[in-house]
């Protein structure tokens, strides 16, 4: 994943999810997952960032799942779209540390 978003996620966030959350950029940040290379390191990415800002991100037949770790249902997130599951996933990390 040569300049990726995985590199440019670790070279931008810093560690902390506030620090991340608050240099995020949609624009960038969708165009370094379409740059991102196969499917499954854009996947791998996505989780291990919505994971450390406190989300989870499943598969299951075409559908990504995110949602807080230990969340219920209801405030599950489902959608067929990498890229809008990395955003939601983002605006729901931001909701919670309010």
């Amino acid at each position: 994943m040569n300049g990726s978003l995985e590199s440019y996620l670790r070279v931008n966030w810093n560690g902390s999810p506030e620090s991340y959350l608050k240099h995020y950029s949609i624009e960038a940040t969708n165009k370094r997952i379409k740059d991102a290379g196969s499917d499954a390191e854009t996947l791998k990415v996505v989780r291990e960032v919505l994971r450390q800002l406190g989300l989870t991100v499943k598969l299951s037949d075409g559908e990504y799942r995110v949602n807080f770790i230990g969340g219920r249902e209801g405030t599950a997130y489902y959608t067929a779209d990498i890229s809008d599951a990395f955003d939601t996933g983002i605006a729901m990390a931001k909701e919670g540390l309010r």
